[in-house]
């Protein structure tokens, strides 16, 4: 089991360095983080979709490291044009020599017309954008015609993606079957961010995930999972909750779920490299 780390949010500003410049000091400091955690041994870090340009801080991480996963959490739903978002994953790709990893999937409630389908039209656009992000990502003058996007001619992303087909991609559950559909039926990896607070249902998507994944005719080398927990606590109580959820879930990544916004400066890095001395060594013993 591959293990990483999952920083969801930024830390709070500094008010100290003044209006204009509070974020700066949290910019660094994820940067920072992301550094840390390749020298600890960790195997990935990913940072979440709650932070302000997430691709940015990880490419910054990329030029100062050599080894570490690098997760960019995306929301195509919500902001990003599949487009744009291929162009920013395959130069993050480039920069980082070919260690990025993409994650994809519903975000805020839709608006409009879009939320005035339903909940089958919402997973309609997530598979749409999905696909198209695919698509852009391996293939070079692509030709598409969509529903909700405008179409597509002869267009290549430049520059082209390291990591070939295309940068792994995940697709995130939201503990209904949609998700865990979609997965499957594009042969792609699960991971299930709230898995920690509902092990149980998570199991039953998983199964879920699984069966279809099979009935679909995938390689199965690609039918992957991932979940995270809480990396607060004493290394005990963080150990249990991780191999608690490896063995439910089959896991094939555990993320420590670390909020630098919840631990003060220097708490969090003895949080970090207590769980890199003492949880990632068991983890992986197990």
């Amino acid at each position: 089991m591959e293990a990483g780390l999952l920083i969801p949010c930024d830390a709070p500003p500094e008010p100290s360095l003044g209006r204009g410049r509070a974020g700066v000091g949290c910019s660094w400091r994820l940067v920072e983080l992301v550094v840390r955690s390749e020298e600890l041994g960790f195997d990935a870090v990913w940072l979440g979709e709650r932070l302000a340009a997430p691709s940015l801080r990880l490419a910054a991480g990329a030029e100062r490291t050599r080894r570490i996963r690098l997760g960019a959490a995306l929301n195509l739903l919500d902001t990003l044009d599949p487009l744009r978002a291929a162009e920013d994953a395959a130069t993050l790709d480039v920069l980082s020599d070919g260690r990025v990893e993409l994650v994809v999937g519903h975000g805020r409630p839709l608006t409009g017309a879009e939320r005035a389908g339903g909940p089958e039209a919402s997973q309609a656009i997530l598979g749409e954008r999905v696909e198209l992000l695919l698509r852009v990502l391996a293939g070079e003058d692509v030709t598409w015609q969509g529903l909700h996007r405008g179409p597509l001619r002869g267009v290549t992303v430049h520059p082209r993606p390291v990591q070939r087909p295309h940068p792994p991609l995940w697709i995130a559950g939201d503990r209904s079957p949609a998700s865990a559909e979609l997965a499957a039926h594009l042969g792609l990896p699960l991971f299930l961010p709230g898995a920690a607070d509902a092990p149980e249902a998570a199991a039953a998507l998983v199964a879920h995930y699984r069966e279809r994944f099979a009935r679909a005719g995938h390689d199965a080398t690609g039918m992957r999972v991932g979940a995270c927990s809480p990396a607060h606590g004493s290394p005990a109580e963080v150990l249990e909750r991780a191999l608690g959820l490896r063995e439910t879930l089959a896991l094939d990544v555990h993320l420590a779920l670390l909020d630098p916004g919840a631990v003060p400066g220097d708490a969090l890095e003895d949080t970090l490299a207590l769980f890199g001395a003492q949880v990632l060594p068991a983890l992986r013993a197990a």
